[in-house]
């Protein structure tokens, strides 16, 4: 086969696919979001909790009095984003943990609906 006759039939199978899923639904483009977060410039403010706690209907911490960064946490059913503080040599360093189920179209959590959140909490994949 030459070069010539490859790339046809690889155009014709190439259309030929696409039209096939565009026909069954499954061509429809798909907004891809993530989340790009600077950790070095992070001071622990803890302003992103409160800002997913609102976008997702979540209760929202109380950054100034709940003494939150005292302790170790990791993400919950109803917190998708936390921020914990570690003391290391080179100072106080605070580090982000957020939800990595980006699955469908959304910010912090990223999931379609708090059902779903739910049943992911339970199995275990929102540290």
């Amino acid at each position: 086969m030459d070069r010539r006759a490859f790339l046809k039939l690889s155009i014709v199978s190439s259309a030929a696919l696409t039209s096939q899923e565009f026909i069954r639904g499954e061509g429809e483009a798909k907004e891809f979001v993530g989340l790009l977060v600077d950790t070095t410039r992070c001071i622990g403010c803890r302003a992103c909790e409160v800002a997913c706690a609102e976008a997702h209907g979540f209760p929202v911490p109380d950054v100034e009095n709940d003494s939150a960064l005292e302790q170790e946490r990791r993400t919950t059913e109803d917190l998708w984003s936390i921020v914990n503080r570690y003391e290391t040599d080179a100072g106080t360093v605070y580090v982000k943990k957020q939800c990595m189920q980006l699955l469908a179209a959304g910010l912090c959590g990223g999931l379609s609906d708090k059902r779903n959140a739910q049943d992911c909490g339970r199995a275990g994949h929102l540290a």
